[in-house]
């Protein structure tokens, strides 16, 4: 199994042409070795008041691949680490991940719980099958910092290998590229006003939400 990372090689990306609703598009060829065998175009785009984060692979060998595992990282500053109470309440914030597949998402909310909170959800077929720590990252971990962390649509390979001991929140999937052929994955940022609406905008999103009346008990 061969292991690929843009993180590894930090170099400059190749711009592509832009239109429409695209604000920016990028070739990531000059991240990633020369024997990666798919090409990955990342482009970013406005969709009805949000983000879009999109991200477009495709197989340019003459052979059929599978793809095992994928990870998009999601870097938002939880780093307390010799802040004070009042700058942490105006520079940090906590995310909170819905490890749910098709029906996952994840908050940002700042420490200090005033809005807007930031929610990350899934375009197309981009399940959250993992949320998984990104360990290669040089950050010091502890009390004041729990780490940066990767949105996993596709996590056979990790469950096959890396977490073979361990029970997965979802089943594990995989991708299959033809020659030629590409696929893409995406995840949308939009904000709600506050934390208490978070339900509410997810609703407005067409995404799926549970609400239990009047509350949970956990025993």
């Amino acid at each position: 199994m061969e292991r690929y990372s843009t993180a590894t090689k930090r170099s400059a990306v190749t711009a592509l042409p832009i239109s429409g609703k695209v604000l920016a598009a990028a070739n990531l060829v000059n991240t990633l070795p020369a024997d990666i065998p798919v090409t990955i175009e990342r482009f970013w785009e406005q969709d009805n008041g949000g983000l879009v984060l999109r991200f477009k692979i495709t197989n340019k060998t003459n052979e059929a691949i599978e793809i095992g595992s994928l990870g998009i990282p999601l870097i938002f500053n939880n780093i307390l680490h010799e802040e004070s109470l009042d700058d942490a309440h105006a520079r940090n914030v906590f995310y909170d991940p819905y490890i749910g597949a098709d029906a996952g998402y994840l908050q940002a909310t700042r420490l200090s719980g005033k809005g807007p909170a930031l929610l990350v959800l899934p375009v197309g077929k981009t399940p959250f099958e993992a949320y998984s720590p990104l360990l290669d990252d040089p950050t010091p971990r502890g009390t004041t910092f729990e780490g940066f962390y990767e949105w996993m649509p596709l996590t056979k390979a990790n469950v096959e290998t890396d977490w073979k001991d361990a029970q997965p929140w979802n089943k594990p999937s995989t991708l299959m590229l033809k020659a030629g052929e590409h696929h893409e994955y995406g995840l949308k940022f939009i904000l709600s006003p506050d934390i208490r609406s978070i339900e509410k905008t997810l609703v407005a999103a067409a995404r799926p939400v549970a609400v239990g009346i009047p509350g949970y008990v956990i025993a």
